[in-house]
């Protein structure tokens, strides 16, 4: 919006703002509308659309739809108590973009023994990454942490751990695999 040098309103822009340079491009000038309703606004990727409710200077809700193809705008009457407005632009994505592929999930297996265990834990799991196991205990609380630089058969101490069921979870790339084992 601008004002003159008294404060007294002179007009609202809708604007485009350059995301390399920064510079504000005005659009369209927006003189009977002062103001606007926050979060109100939806743009149609169909028509090119810009849709937001505007209050003019009588204090009148109006819908303004701004065609951002040629700049221009139409106001009218809002129904009810317009506090939303939403675009489907599900047709438009499915017209526009096209799936090259999904990347498969790769899962991740390993073998832990024995089951149950009493002082130490063997784990079996075959990498050159870096990897991360820990234990976690039933009520979620992180009991045991070892970072391994790889894995063929990694052994861990747990003989100063409670009884009980535990979670073996391992973590390497990004990927994480659990598996229960009770601790006697």
């Amino acid at each position: 919006a601008t004002f003159d040098t008294t404060g007294t309103y002179i007009s609202s822009f809708i604007v485009e703002i350059n995301k390399t340079t920064g510079d504000i491009i005005n659009l369209a000038e927006l003189v009977e509308f002062p103001y606007f309703v926050g979060g109100s606004s939806s743009f149609d990727q169909n028509t090119g659309t810009l849709m937001l409710v505007g209050i003019d200077t009588s204090n009148m809700l109006k819908m303004i739809a701004f065609n951002s193809s040629d700049n221009t705008y139409v106001s009218g009457f809002v129904p009810g108590n317009v506090s939303e407005i939403v675009c489907d632009n599900s047709e438009f994505v499915q017209n526009n973009y096209i799936l090259t592929g999904v990347k498969a999930e790769t899962a991740i297996s390993f073998d832990v023994y024995p089951n149950p265990a009493t002082e130490l834990l063997t784990i079996d799991y075959p990498t050159t990454e870096k990897l991360n196991i820990q234990l976690i205990s039933s009520d979620g609380k992180r009991v045991l942490s070892q970072d391994f630089a790889s894995g063929e058969r990694l052994v861990m101490n747990v003989a100063d751990l409670l009884p009980g069921l535990y979670l073996v979870k391992l973590l390497t790339g990004g990927k994480t695999a659990t598996q229960k084992i009770v601790l006697r």
